[in-house]
């Protein structure tokens, strides 16, 4: 599916990607009152503006955040991504966040 993208479109996909990673890392890390949009932004490496690019605001996020982990849970359960996969990149990125 991807292969069909434009590099510009695949280059968006993966940074909205890494601003979702990064916020519910630290959302799960300090709790959401406590993270800033510049703590998103600096562990995802993007400038602080990017993040408006694709959120108009925090909050904005939150139901992007439900839509990929309900996706994740439905390739899950339809046998499309095992569960041990999913697990093995959780702790990953968790032990590489330390």
């Amino acid at each position: 599916m991807d292969k069909n993208l434009s590099r510009r479109e695949r280059k968006k996909r993966e940074t909205r990607q890494r601003l979702m990673e990064a916020a519910l890392r630290l959302f799960r890390e300090h709790g959401y009152d406590a993270t800033a949009v510049e703590d998103i932004t600096q562990a995802a490496d993007v400038a602080k503006g990017t993040f408006f690019n694709y959120f108009e605001a925090k909050d904005a996020i939150l139901p992007a955040l439900a839509g990929w982990r309900l996706q994740q849970l439905e390739e899950v359960l339809l046998g499309r991504l095992p569960l041990r996969h999913k697990w093995e990149k959780a702790r990953k990125q968790a032990c590489a966040a330390k």
